[in-house]
């Protein structure tokens, strides 16, 4: 509970207020960097070619990404954080974990298969 409190907060913070320019400048400089170590792998060159290929899109479009990243604005993460990162689209999973010693039977919620909260 106090974890989803502090991300519905964080949420909320991105859909309220703009970003700290510094902060994204720093996240999209992780973002292109991790794209330009990625291009270094022809195994990942191929397999962002052929998702592109296969639902329709044109592969040079990965040409202009990294320009599309770099032109990203605080105005536009708010604008998606308002229109994406709402309730209506919220998962929240629990996860309980299995006890240590596998010896011990299962706690009833976790018997049969059941998953989650």
């Amino acid at each position: 509970a106090e974890v989803e409190n502090a991300l519905r907060e964080a949420v909320a913070r991105l859909r309220e207020e703009l970003i700290d320019e510094a902060e994204l400048r720093r996240v999209v400089t992780q973002v292109v960097a991790s794209k330009v170590f990625q291009a270094d792998s022809l195994f990942y060159q191929a397999m962002e070619i052929g998702m592109l290929e296969t639902i329709g899109l044109d592969w040079r479009l990965l040409e202009a990404e990294i320009d599309a990243i770099k032109a990203v604005t605080p105005e536009q993460v708010r604008q998606v954080a308002q229109r994406y990162l709402v309730d209506d689209n919220l998962t929240v999973a629990t996860l309980h974990p299995l006890p240590m010693d596998q010896t011990q039977p299962r706690s009833p919620s976790t018997a049969g298969g059941r998953h989650g909260s």
